[in-house]
């Protein structure tokens, strides 16, 4: 809705002008400039962001190894290498 009275706030935005669906004349200028780049560049940006896509679901199953690992034989495995 921001986008399309052309307003800002000043608080982080959970999301993004799904502009796709917008007619090309209520589109902000940005998005009007940038042609097909602003759609790719919002997929990219969704697959980053969203907690079940491939990027998200590769975070966690990394950040669940590391807190389960074990310290001692990390820090064996590390301290061996030259």
């Amino acid at each position: 809705m921001l986008a399309l009275l052309g307003l800002r706030d000043d608080y982080e935005s959970q999301g993004r002008t799904i502009a796709e669906v917008l007619r090309p004349r209520v589109q902000p200028s940005g998005i009007q400039e940038s042609g097909e780049n602003f759609t790719d560049l919002a997929h990219a940006y969704k697959l980053i962001n969203a907690p079940t896509s491939p990027i998200g679901l590769a975070v966690l199953r990394i950040s669940t190894r590391a807190l389960n690992g074990d310290s001692a034989i990390t820090f064996r495995t590390l301290a061996q290498r030259p």
